[in-house]
């Protein structure tokens, strides 16, 4: 392969963002290295894009530029550079710069530090599980390569070529530390790299009692009378119907009731839904009343039907303890380029404090609540901004529910956005250091408003697929509901 491109770039090393905090792999001597630019969109969007990758090596603390000549042991070809046949004098920062502009471009850096020896530095993150179905094998992905699985570094057998090992009624004796070992070819030759995670089965917990989400108990729901409902239910010769949703991987379930035609009577009766489990039995209950002219028909059950959340994200911004220069940066983005453009433009709803919530509404309670109901966190970096731990303002504890949502329970994507130049990370709580590890900031330019700059698009991929609303279905006559 040669690594030709259509576009010819300069290479002023003044101009190079560094959007993303740096990443660290862990490898071990002899084995061989396929590292993709740390960052996805880097990696993948190679068209009329041009890379050059350099190293700082640990033993000689200078910056040289790495070939592209495939007979070389270390070379690279667009987004991916090779380390063939690792030692120990490879330890060093690896520096991906990528133009995909002719006057722009990003550097992402990764530390490799090589180990003579297998250690438990080499690990993974540590699985600490109730129940587990499989392991993923943490290498080769995007690679073709076959794959075999050790356990405590004894062969599993018939295990070959399986990216995911299965383990089927996982026990305390399914613990230990599980490795796979990824053999690809280059130019012909064999190559091998591993990955290691340790694998931990967490004692059963005790069931707590089942909680709704939705509806809220003694609320009101709007609804015309007369008017019918259409939508894929069950067929029903009654006016009422119950469809019901299987348990999703978070526990939660669904039951929805469907009024094909509302009645005066209805407007009259309460309805209830009672949730039982062996711990406890619980019930909420509604009541319907006339809908308001000026209410719109809205489709925010289309999101609780299909997803199972009302928001498709919650926005986290620090808005006390800033320089008045970065306050005002930070508002004019909150209220004017993103909500223009996720929800003006592409039809998102967001959550944000202070304009979504009512007055006199328990702020705790309401933070955890909608947290659960967002398919995605929003939160916003800002160079200085920080949490004070003995702080319980809303930015402080929303910022806590969130991280745990995304790094404990695992059940909500993040994008993280970064307003301004940062030199480090180090102001930040240790759990979004962790997460930043993980995951690349967006960086915000002021001035990027249009929905078509590079910058919303990123945002955009990062944000789930908005649901047609069919201006029929109108949520206000399903259980399901939010006030």
């Amino acid at each position: 392969m040669s690594n030709t491109c259509n576009v010819q770039y300069s290479f002023s090393p003044y101009i190079c963002e560094r959007p993303d905090a740096k990443t660290t792999r862990r490898v071990r001597a002899g084995e061989s290295l396929y590292l993709p630019c740390p960052n996805l969109q880097c990696y993948e969007d190679t068209e009329n894009s041009l890379y050059v990758w350099f190293r700082n090596l640990s033993r000689t603390k200078q910056v040289e530029q790495i070939g592209t000549e495939e007979s070389e042991r270390v070379h690279y070809h667009q987004s991916v550079l090779y380390i063939l046949w690792l030692n120990l004098n490879d330890t060093g920062r690896y520096i991906t710069r990528w133009w995909y502009a002719e006057d722009e471009c990003d550097e992402f850096e990764t530390e490799i530090v090589v180990y003579e020896e297998f250690s438990t530095d080499l690990l993974y993150h540590t699985m600490p599980e109730q129940k587990v179905s499989g392991i993923n094998c943490p290498v080769c992905e995007g690679q073709q390569g076959s794959i075999v699985w050790y356990k405590n570094f004894a062969l599993i057998p018939n295990q070959e070529f399986a990216g995911v090992l299965r383990i089927p009624n996982s026990s305390k004796e399914s613990e230990g530390i599980y490795t796979c070992v990824c053999t690809w070819e280059h130019h012909g030759i064999k190559h091998n790299s591993s990955g290691s995670r340790r694998l931990i089965i967490k004692e059963q917990t005790i069931s707590s009692p089942p909680k709704f989400l939705l509806p809220i108990n003694n609320s009101v729901v709007f609804a015309d009378v007369g008017e019918e409902t259409h939508s894929n239910q069950l067929p029903s010769q009654s006016r009422y119907s119950v469809l019901f949703f299987s348990r999703k991987m978070d526990g939660t379930v669904q039951s929805v009731l469907t009024i094909t035609e509302v009645s005066e009577s209805d407007l009259r009766s309460e309805f209830a839904c009672k949730a039982e489990d062996s711990v406890e039995v619980i019930f909420v209950s509604f009541s319907l009343i006339k809908t308001a002219l000026f209410y719109p028909k809205i489709c925010i059950f289309m999101y609780i039907e299909f997803y199972g959340k009302l928001y498709d994200a919650y926005v986290i911004y620090q808005k006390n303890n800033l320089d008045e220069t970065t306050s005002k940066t930070v508002s004019d983005f909150v209220s004017g380029s993103l909500l223009t453009v996720l929800e003006s433009y592409y039809g998102f709803k967001l959550f944000i404090h202070g304009r979504d919530d009512l007055p006199g509404e328990d702020c705790i309670n309401l933070i955890e609540t909608e947290i659960q109901l967002s398919r995605r966190l929003i939160i916003i970096l800002t160079p200085g901004a920080s949490t004070d731990k003995s702080s319980v303002s809303p930015e402080a504890y929303d910022l806590q529910v969130g991280l745990h949502q995304v790094l404990v329970q695992g059940e909500t994507g993040v994008i993280l956005i970064q307003l301004g130049q940062m030199q480090d990370y180090t102001h930040l709580p240790l759990g979004l250091q962790h997460l930043l590890c993980k995951n690349s900031p967006l960086l915000w330019r002021d001035g990027e408003s249009s929905p078509n700059s590079r910058f919303w698009k990123r945002v955009r991929y990062q944000m789930p697929n908005v649901p047609k609303c069919d201006s029929q279905l109108f949520f206000l006559e399903h259980l399901i509901f939010f006030l």
